[in-house]
């Protein structure tokens, strides 16, 4: 565990508990907390909710982080949607922590996930069989890009930052589609809530899609990914959204590495 991962540990074990949030939603928070510490010896947890749900996690990884940051901070800001069948789109689902809280809280909507990196694809497949979400979660093996086809993904020791544009490290040919082809191929027609964690191909994404789709696309809540200081970061991001006709807000991290932003219409 290098620096930098020991401080974001320690910053959010301190949250999760003086927050209390830890307790009220783990039922064995003292195994949870211990692969915080790097103490578990198996490969694998799995952490119990008081609803019900569970998710495995790979022992000593930083898929712990998702637990906190999904489910008990909940960075995406998602709550229940007003829509009686809302459509939720997950681009970047790695262990799926994500779409399995936008299941319990939406119980109808129709969730479709895309994680292209077979290893978590197949984490993602475990958990959401486990949680019995498969008639409600589509997941699939591709990535979301400007273009369908195909593209190399580039590996992280952090198996949840794998990236399109990181050129670091061993890299890996996936599949690719673009947000018009996942649309036309699923026939959605309206997506009310837009989760996207990719890596820094937000922008690639982002600034290519057609007038068409913003106007389909109610809400986007985004963990971007600050690359530089023209229009690879937060605040240019934000800006190009008001354009769009988005309400936007976004805060930096404490590094300022990344940071989360929340755009809506409504």
């Amino acid at each position: 565990m290098n620096y930098m991962q020991t401080l974001i540990n320690i910053r959010q074990v301190l949250e999760m508990t003086l927050t209390g949030s830890l307790f009220k939603h783990v039922i064995n928070w003292p195994e949870y907390l211990a692969d915080y510490a790097g103490f578990s010896t198996s490969d694998k947890i799995t952490v119990y909710f008081r609803d019900g749900t569970k998710i495995v996690l790979r022992a000593n990884t930083s898929d712990r982080w998702s637990v906190h940051e999904i489910i008990l901070r909940n960075d995406y800001a998602l709550t229940r949607l007003p829509e009686k069948k809302p459509v939720i789109i997950d681009l970047g689902a790695s262990e799926g922590a994500f779409s399995i809280f936008a299941a319990k809280l939406n119980p109808t909507a129709r969730i479709v996930a895309l994680e292209p990196n077979h290893l978590n694809y197949e984490l993602a497949s475990e958990n959401i069989r486990m949680n019995h979400l498969n008639t409600q979660v589509k997941l699939l093996p591709v990535a979301c890009m400007a273009k369908t086809g195909k593209a190399l993904l580039y590996l992280s020791r952090d198996r949840r930052a794998h990236s399109l544009v990181r050129k670091t490290g061993s890299a890996q040919t996936i599949k690719t589609i673009s947000l018009s082809a996942l649309f036309t191929k699923l026939h959605i027609n309206a997506c009310h809530f837009l989760k996207m964690d990719i890596e820094g191909a937000e922008y690639d994404l982002l600034y290519s899609l057609s007038r068409r789709l913003y106007q389909i696309i109610n809400t986007l809540s985004i963990e971007y990914h600050n690359l530089d200081d023209r229009l690879q970061n937060g605040t240019s991001l934000s800006k190009f959204l008001r354009k769009k006709g988005y309400r936007v807000t976004y805060k930096d991290t404490v590094n300022h590495s990344v940071g989360q932003l929340y755009a809506t219409k409504n």
